[in-house]
């Protein structure tokens, strides 16, 4: 029930891209192609 209640709070402060996968991850992503 715990978990339910942050996920949302998670996804309004980063881009609603996949709620079940990390926002972590597709900010790495995006980052990883700029720099190269």
């Amino acid at each position: 029930m715990t978990e339910e209640q942050v996920q949302p709070q998670v996804n309004s402060e980063e881009p609603q891209i996949n709620p079940d996968e990390p926002p972590n991850f597709n900010i790495e992503s995006e980052a990883d192609v700029e720099p190269l």
